[in-house]
């Protein structure tokens, strides 16, 4: 499959939000802990980091029903509380402006939230499916969020309210770098691919596949108010064969967890802004993470993300919403690796 890349640079920082740059004085959303007034994100050292940057892709043309939008950048987390967002826009055949802040959130948590209004300009009912994810300095995987939109013909703007990555300010803090994918058709996403031709070589054309994993790096790391437990698995997806099973990897925390992905083309009730379900057929794959020897009062958030043999971002998924990961088929078989991190606790 071939799309001619048209690039975009938006170069963006604290002293360079002016011009098109649309205006971010009154946000689109107020702070949900003190009713309304903004909440900026402490100075912990903000001015030696990168400026926040971001370099937006979009096709100039489709091949099939479904768009892939995606933007990498750098984020400047202390500098950009509730008050003062990183804001930029992504154009496919609707239009997307995001707003990403660090800032308090619920008890000792922190947020990292990609907020985001979606703009549905054409005259047809448009699906989306937004993935957002953030690492550190590494490249390590901080976490994750996701959410899935349904908009009406020329309605708009909607905010995509799920899109928060919540967690302990520490960790939280150590995200310097995001990566963004949204993938938006007329049709449901994950019901057909991008290029019907890449699925000719892939396995899973009886709908059935299995999915094998093979720990590449898992480690624990202590933090103030729990531990930090990071994994990542290659991924190989196969078609069914007697007696196959999916692969269960252990992770180890207080507690030990049993992590597997169960990869499936099956039908999916929703239920459509007018109220009538509607049913379709999908490819997704499940994370599940659960507790193989569980300790009184220890639990753990995971976040996932499947990516590609070039490193790029399929999909993820994170917590609390830990379920499916979808996106259209011929990118979805094509993963080549999990990252997964969890934040573990224990209340007393």
């Amino acid at each position: 499959m071939t799309l001619r890349l048209e690039v975009s640079m938006l170069l963006i920082s604290l002293c360079a939000i002016v011009g098109c740059q649309p205006d971010i004085s009154s946000p689109a959303t107020s702070n949900p802990n003190n009713g309304g007034e903004a909440a900026t994100a402490p100075d912990t050292g903000g001015a030696s980091r990168e400026p926040s940057e971001v370099v937006v892709t979009t096709p100039e043309s489709q091949i099939g029903t479904t768009r892939l939008l995606s933007a990498e950048g750098t984020f400047n987390a202390p500098q950009h509380g509730y008050d003062n967002r990183f804001e930029f826009e992504l154009s496919g055949q609707m239009k997307y402006r995001v707003q990403i802040s660090f800032a308090p959130f619920v008890g000792d948590d922190w947020s990292l939230n990609p907020l985001t209004d979606v703009t549905n300009p054409t005259d047809s009912k448009m699906y989306a499916a937004f993935h957002a994810v953030f690492y550190n300095d590494t490249g390590q995987l901080v976490g994750c969020c996701q959410q899935d939109i349904e908009m009406e013909p020329n309605d708009g703007p909607t905010q995509l309210g799920s899109l928060v990555l919540r967690g302990p300010q520490k960790a939280l803090l150590t995200a310097t770098q995001f990566e963004i994918v949204i993938y938006e058709s007329d049709k449901q996403i994950g019901s057909e691919p991008i290029d019907v031709n890449a699925t000719t070589d892939l396995v899973g054309r009886s709908g059935k596949v299995i999915t094998k994993l093979k720990e590449i790096d898992a480690s624990e790391i202590a933090t103030d108010n729990g531990t930090m437990l990071r994994l990542k698995a290659a991924i190989t997806f196969e078609d069914p064969a007697d007696k196959s099973r999916n692969t269960h990897l252990d992770v180890h925390g207080k507690a030990e967890y049993s992590l597997y992905l169960d990869t499936r083309h099956r039908p999916v009730t929703t239920m459509k802004s007018s109220g009538e379900n509607e049913t379709y057929e999908r490819w997704e794959v499940a994370a599940e993470f659960d507790p193989r020897k569980r300790v009184p009062g220890v639990s753990a958030e995971p976040h996932f993300a499947l990516y590609d043999d070039n490193g790029k971002l399929v999909a993820c998924v994170g917590s609390p919403s830990v379920g499916q990961l979808v996106a259209p088929e011929d990118y979805l078989l094509s993963a080549t690796e999990l990252e997964m991190v969890a934040f573990e606790t224990a209340q007393d």
